[in-house]
């Protein structure tokens, strides 16, 4: 699978756990946004961003000692 394909499928999956995420229930960005001036919020959505990515470079490193 080529690089363009593995950033297809990790957005389609992306997408997906969002919509099950959110879509029973109101999106919570929203009520954080609410409680935010605009700077606010893009200052926690950089660091929500960025706590996301550490999350998922230990889930990547764990599976690779789990898979090689």
């Amino acid at each position: 699978m080529s690089s363009p394909e593995h950033a297809r499928l990790a957005q389609n999956a992306a997408e997906i756990l969002f919509d099950e995420a959110f879509s029973n229930q109101a999106n919570p960005l929203d009520v954080i946004a609410d409680s935010m001036t605009p700077e606010e919020f893009t200052v926690f959505c950089k660091l929500f961003s960025f706590e996301c990515q550490k999350l998922m470079d230990r889930q990547i490193r764990i599976w690779e000692q789990g898979n090689f």
